[in-house]
């Protein structure tokens, strides 16, 4: 966030600063920022957030900054809001469809994995499911801030089973059901009603191409149902409701600009958010953070697993290890050219024997920049 920025505990806060910075509505930084007159900063992950498990080998990669509210609290104005109903006062940037139409190509999300077994999974050729309706961690503020409740999921589960039978209904479960204690409201409820639950490891953004009906309380990923083409019923009231885009159960009356999906797609990844670029050691925008998590799981995709080499003397093996990625993942020596039968493999070009199977071996050589 630059250099002028203090990280310390709310307790010792006195003065000499301009404004307090915290993480949503979460702790006592906005209490605190109201008591001494100064602006509060309201952090959150991006929509373009996470790479990898956890924290990923990165961190976070994408980060919002609100100085009138927050994004998932519709109680209130938020710079968002105004992001979005400033972009329908100008003609359509054309950076605004570039980021729509990659957002669509590549699939990416605010998580996305580097599990190398899932980045390998071919296209979904399984059931197809007419509605899905999308879990939320019980208790997160970003239910009460869209004017929901617990009874909320339970509401649009019956819904969409009341309109297409539990057959043809999924629930994607959060990212984080089950991880350190947290627990969503439908997990269970699926079950008993006779509902598939879609796996973790699925690529949201692909399922969602491939229904017809996506039902959220506040999700984000209602945003990228619509990313994906679908039909989105709003329960709740998050920030891409109320503009002509969704199915809306609750009325916004503030909200009154109608946007295109890209105007709402640009003004809430590129305007609100912030995106870095750990290669580059700077910011930039929501198409280069993209290009950098789709870059990065294609290397995962090969050599995340890790890599056998053959035919590499000691000094090009350990040249070769920076090239695999931040994770570290296995690098095996094989001392001959006649590599084993599976897994990412090279050899060194000039030591490749006449006879040698090349059909799934990479042939390595020096670049042009050494």
């Amino acid at each position: 966030m630059g250099p002028g920025v203090r990280f310390t505990p709310v307790t010792p806060f006195t003065g000499g600063f301009n404004a307090i910075a915290g993480w949503g509505l979460k702790g006592k930084g906005k209490l605190k920022a109201e008591r001494l007159g100064v602006p509060y900063l309201a952090l959150e992950d991006s929509f373009l957030a996470r790479l990898g498990a956890g924290e990923g080998p990165y961190g976070l990669l994408g980060l919002s900054v609100d100085t009138q509210g927050v994004y998932y609290d519709a109680r209130q104005a938020t710079l968002i809001e105004q992001l979005i109903e400033d972009s329908t006062g100008h003609p359509v940037y054309p950076d605004a469809e570039l980021l729509l139409s990659y957002l669509r190509a590549t699939k990416l999300s605010k998580f996305n994995t580097l599990d190398p077994s899932v980045l390998r999974q071919p296209s979904l050729d399984g059931p197809h499911f007419q509605a899905i309706v999308v879990d939320q961690i019980a208790d997160d503020l970003s239910i009460a801030g869209g004017f929901s409740t617990a009874e909320t999921f339970e509401a649009m589960l019956d819904e969409a089973i009341g309109s297409y039978g539990a057959k043809a209904v999924a629930v994607k479960l959060h990212p984080y059901d089950g991880v350190d204690g947290r627990r969503g409201h439908l997990r269970t409820l699926a079950a008993r009603r006779g509902v598939t639950s879609l796996p973790s490891t699925a690529n949201w953004m692909t399922w969602a191409e491939r229904t017809d009906r996506v039902f959220v309380a506040t999700s984000n990923a209602g945003l990228e149902a619509l990313i994906g083409g679908a039909h989105v019923t709003c329960f709740g009231v998050p920030f891409f409701a109320g503009w002509g885009l969704t199915d809306d159960r609750i009325e916004t009356p503030r909200r009154t600009a109608k946007p295109t999906l890209a105007q709402l797609v640009y003004a809430a990844y590129e305007q609100y958010g912030l995106s870095w670029l750990p290669s580059l050691r700077r910011t930039g925008t929501a198409v280069e953070l993209g290009r950098f998590i789709a870059a990065n799981q294609r290397h995962a995709k090969l050599f995340g697993d890790g890599l056998t080499i053959a035919g590499f003397s000691s000094a090009k093996r350990h040249y070769i290890k920076p090239f695999l990625g931040p994770w570290k993942p296995p690098l095996r020596t094989n001392p001959s050219p006649d590599l084993p039968p599976s897994g990412t493999r090279a050899v060194w070009a000039a030591q490749v024997s006449g006879n040698a199977r090349l059909t799934e071996e990479w042939r390595s050589q020096d670049g042009f920049f050494v």
